[in-house]
């Protein structure tokens, strides 16, 4: 059985606290796999870097002048960046 179109969809919002756990994952593991190909014995996937992201996202997420888009497909977020 295929999805239909909607099922399918990305849905692209306004990113919320909800999303901030999610998020800061997303873009540690995004982060971690750029890096790795350059410094492949760097620890950039630790729970260091994850607490950094997280508080870096906190702070985008708490600010009314810089909203955040988040993608999401199927209620998983695939993508994320801040605003303009």
């Amino acid at each position: 059985m295929h999805p239909t179109t909607d099922e399918a969809a990305v849905q692209v919002r306004a990113a919320t606290r909800a999303d901030l756990t999610a998020i800061a994952a997303l873009h540690t593991g995004a982060r971690a796999a750029s890096h790795r190909a350059r410094f492949p014995d760097a620890p950039f996937d630790v729970p260091a870097e994850h607490a950094r992201e997280h508080a870096a996202w906190s702070r985008v997420l708490e600010r009314d002048d810089t909203p955040a888009l988040c993608a999401a497909r199927h209620g998983r977020r695939r993508g994320l960046v801040p605003a303009p």
